[in-house]
């Protein structure tokens, strides 16, 4: 059985996202077929998720290079609102993702967006790791 595990890292997720890049390239075919198993933490959940959906791994990589650093940005640290949230708005950033196409086509012809697809219409199996924290109070 072949599991590929991506790594998180917000916009570092260009490291990952340009060696798949370019391994797809070499493999020449989707890397859908190449895994049994896919899975990732954080940024590599969604470079995952967006592979096991049929998304060529080079325009996952052309979204981190061309708008990556633009749509992952800082929340302002003088609001007390932000003090309990991730330091990063990842919203911009998963709007922009979710509109990547997948090879796959509608019934008219057109490329399908990640956002349309269910976890049904994945490509192979994917798994997202999650963990809770409990804190104990006395």
């Amino acid at each position: 059985k072949k599991i590929l595990q991506i790594d998180g890292g917000g916009v570092m997720g260009i490291i990952p996202a340009t060696v798949l890049a370019d391994l797809e390239k070499k493999l020449g075919k989707p890397l859908y077929e190449c895994f049994d198993l896919i899975t990732g933490i954080s940024t590599g959940a969604i470079i995952g998720g967006a592979i096991a959906a049929g998304v060529p791994a080079e325009k996952i990589r052309s979204l981190y290079v061309n708008k990556g650093k633009k749509l992952v940005t800082r929340r302002p640290l003088w609001n007390p609102k932000n003090w309990k949230r991730s330091k990063y708005d990842r919203q911009p950033f998963f709007a922009e993702m979710a509109k990547l196409e997948t090879e796959d086509k509608d019934e008219f012809g057109n490329l399908i967006p990640l956002s349309e697809l269910k976890l049904s219409d994945l490509k192979t199996r994917f798994i997202i790791p999650v963990s809770i924290s409990v804190r104990k109070e006395p």
